[in-house]
């Protein structure tokens, strides 16, 4: 058949065709998109991103990940809008002064730092460069030593300051899961 081949399985109509002039590559690349649509679109394919991260590690703790996101959801997420997430997530609201020449920049590459270390997400674990059972430990210890939200932040967002409530609400739920975190290691 050589290098190139023509795909029963795709139509000209649908995808446009696997003919001599594309690479067989492709043809399989369309292939496989059109199976990734009918699993997604069907349903056959669900599960949150904690449940595909857990398969595909073997993760002791993937048992808690779906508790973990739920509670996440519901108690700290609505807490870490105002505080945390402009800068540790992809849902970036940027603030008038974003488009000042300097500015814009320095907060572009704060924003990229941020998502680096870690980036707050729906499910756990959350993405960034630490592992699941150390993500929540450094939560805290970032909130207690009052490195987050930074100075410069705060100075600028009044709103963006932990009060002791939600300081902790935000430590109790930290602890919890990272002493449940413990527990299933040591058995």
């Amino acid at each position: 058949m050589g290098l190139y081949t023509k795909s029963p399985f795709i139509s000209d109509k649908n995808l446009g065709s696997c003919n001599p002039d594309r690479p067989a590559v492709t043809c399989l690349l369309m292939h496989l998109h059109v199976l990734w649509r009918f699993l997604f679109y069907s349903g056959l394919w669900t599960g949150s991103i904690g449940d595909i991260y857990a398969q595909e590690t073997k993760d002791p703790f993937a048992p808690l990940y779906n508790e973990i996101s739920e509670s996440y959801v519901l108690k700290v997420k609505p807490i870490f809008i105002e505080k945390c997430l402009d800068c540790h997530s992809q849902e970036t609201r940027y603030p008038w002064y974003h488009v000042i020449p300097g500015i814009g920049y320095m907060m572009d590459q704060h924003i990229r730092d941020g998502l680096k270390d870690i980036e707050f997400r729906d499910t756990f674990p959350f993405g960034g460069k630490k592992k699941p059972y150390k993500q929540l430990a450094s939560i805290k210890r970032h909130i207690e030593k009052g490195d987050m939200p930074p100075k410069s932040y705060r100075w600028l967002h009044p709103k963006a300051r932990f009060s002791d409530e939600e300081k902790k609400i935000v430590f109790e739920w930290a602890d919890f899961y990272t002493n449940k975190m413990k527990a299933l290691n040591k058995e």
